[in-house]
């Protein structure tokens, strides 16, 4: 029998005609196959900003700009889940149900080709927007736009995309997501742009080691984008709000040149007005 240690998972499935995602339960099957590498795309590919963080976190926050390599790494994140952990349930969340098939399912950098499945595929159920892979493996998808849908499975992790744009971001980060996540040591990986909500800043304001957050710009994957593209966002956006929020991933508060600003409102709350003080 050939040392399959030395192969890569990708050409067995060539070889086979058969699916990625069937060839790694294949792998992940045999006995002589321990240590196999299973993730080459983080090994060999990713930046180091697009590599899991050590320890014991619950959410990975990537806040990055637009074209930073997001959504890759999130597809490539939950297909390591899934191979390192067969037989749970997991999520993709999205902003809308289509943003989750076109973008975080079927597009170019989504969760099918990192399983080697095609839109046509037997486990893909574009209807439902499941996979189901060998060994009682479930992938969900949401769209945001629809809270109540997230009530219901056990979750062992979660990928949500774009979360600083959910129309009812608490309702379901809150009441749907959090309480769906209850088996197998459970993470969630968060990649958005940035924006100035509340859930944002009080996942980027933990302190306990439970979120890891991490920030990057779009031209950290310049090798991988336009000259073209680039030079114009340059043009149009370098030194702007939009600029510093879209391209620099910075998380804005305040419009330039603001007589009030959010820091100063917040510095004087008080419960009460001085002349509406309770008898």
């Amino acid at each position: 029998m050939p040392d399959l240690s030395t192969l890569d998972p990708m050409a067995i499935a060539a070889r086979l005609a058969y699916p990625e995602a069937e060839v790694w339960q294949w792998v992940c099957d045999r006995d002589e196959c321990d240590g196999m590498p299973h993730d080459s795309w983080t090994q060999r590919h990713a930046r180091t900003k697009q590599r899991p963080p050590t320890g014991e976190w619950f959410v990975w926050l990537i806040i990055a700009g637009r074209g930073f390599g997001k959504t890759r790494t999130g597809a490539e994140w939950l297909a390591k889940q899934v191979r390192d952990r067969p037989g749970f349930h997991w999520a993709i969340a999205a902003r809308s149900t289509q943003d989750c098939r076109e973008v975080c399912m079927e597009g170019e950098s989504g969760l099918l080709r990192r399983l080697g499945l095609e839109i046509e595929s037997q486990q893909y159920n574009r209807t439902t927007g499941e996979i189901r892979l060998p060994g009682n493996t479930v992938i969900h998808s949401y769209g945001a736009e629809q809270p109540d849908r997230f009530r219901g499975p056990n979750l062992a992790g979660a990928w949500c995309d774009e979360l600083a744009t959910w129309k009812y971001m608490a309702a379901v980060w809150h009441e749907g997501l959090m309480p769906a996540l209850r088996v197998g040591n459970p993470r969630v990986l968060v990649t958005t742009t940035p924006r100035a909500v509340p859930l944002i800043k009080e996942l980027v304001a933990r302190d306990d080691g439970s979120v890891i957050v991490t920030r990057g710009s779009t031209y950290e994957n310049a090798a991988n984008l336009s000259e073209n593209a680039l030079r114009e966002l340059r043009r149009r956006y370098e030194g702007t709000r939009i600029g510093r929020q879209e391209l620099y991933g910075e998380v804005i508060e305040d419009i330039e040149g603001a007589l009030w600003t959010r820091t100063i409102v917040d510095d004087h709350r008080v419960v009460w007005a001085d002349d509406a003080q309770p008898a």
